[in-house]
């Protein structure tokens, strides 16, 4: 598989090519994301920030429940619903892998 350079922050809102505003992501991940600062979380409605990997502990915000992603916060929901964690096609290579011992 093959990942892009994400930027945390898009350029268009001021980010900046640093390391601590770049992320390896899935091209999926990247083209969901764009450049969102932000998603709606499913159960609240309101919006709220998405999941930033240089600074949000993953633990506090997902934990793995068998091929599930489940979403413990705000940030987390928005982010999972915008990203799309727990699509057919996700638990499908999350499945292929699981066979193969790579998870």
């Amino acid at each position: 598989m093959r990942f892009h350079l994400e930027h945390i922050r898009a350029r268009r809102h001021g980010g900046q090519n640093s390391l601590d505003n770049l992320a390896w992501a899935c091209p999926r991940c990247n083209e969901r994301k764009s450049a969102n600062l932000s998603g709606v979380d499913p159960d609240t409605g309101r919006v709220v920030r998405l999941f930033n990997p240089r600074t949000d502990p993953w633990a506090r915000h997902f934990v793995c429940d068998g091929l599930h992603i489940a979403a413990l916060t705000s940030i987390g929901r928005a982010t999972a619903w915008l990203l799309e964690f727990n699509s057919d096609d996700r638990l499908d290579l999350r499945r292929g892998l699981r066979k193969l011992g790579l998870m």
